[in-house]
């Protein structure tokens, strides 16, 4: 692990898992470092017995998200320009806590997990939001304070990640449905209402 209570105590989440087994080698605390199914994700997180199996509609689980049949539209849609600002999202279907970053391959490579690694790209600001609505609505978003970790305690060195703001549940309450035992981490808004 590169983080550690000592140093880093604002960026982690939980230091047990609820059942009073240490967190140290949970995947956060060396961020960008677990192991990667594919590198465009795996829908409903695998098939049996890996995964949620809650895949989108119409898409089977255990998809890769570079399958062609289901991600043609957005592979020959998709056009970035380099040194643009643009405004992404990603959605939680089963909460793990963690991190994110946003990485680029380039048109007309392989989309290896090596390839991607190799173009990470800068956070812009110090924000984030939590956006409501299924995610269509950006009028239903409140802006928190986004806790961003880089340097060489991550990978890849250099690069920047930024924390999943939405508290897991501690133990296995989500993955076996079985009770929540507590939160992973203090929410990162005490009172809100929706805008």
């Amino acid at each position: 692990p590169t983080l550690t209570w000592e140093e880093n105590a604002d960026i982690l989440q939980y230091p047990d898992d609820g059942y009073g087994h240490s967190s140290e080698y949970n995947p956060w605390f060396y961020p960008g470092s677990s192991p990667v199914m594919d590198s465009c994700g795996i829908t409903g997180g695998g098939v049996r017995p890996l995964g949620q199996i809650d895949p989108p509609p119409g898409v089977p689980a255990g998809v890769s998200g570079r399958d062609e049949l289901y991600a043609h539209k957005l592979l020959e849609q998709t056009v970035w320009v380099a040194g643009s600002i643009v405004e992404v999202a990603w959605g939680i279907g089963a909460n793990h806590g963690g991190g994110y970053q946003y990485r680029l391959c380039p048109a007309g490579e392989a989309l290896t997990e090596e390839c991607f690694k190799k173009t990470p790209l800068e956070f812009v600001g110090d924000t984030q939001w939590l956006q409501f609505g299924n995610g269509m609505d950006t009028q239903k978003r409140v802006e928190i304070p986004a806790l961003r970790i880089s340097g060489d305690k991550v990978v890849p060195a250099g690069s920047t990640w930024t924390r999943n703001p939405i508290p897991g549940c501690k133990g296995n309450g989500g993955s076996s449905k079985s009770p929540c035992v507590g939160p992973t981490m203090h929410a990162p808004l005490e009172n809100w209402t929706l805008p």
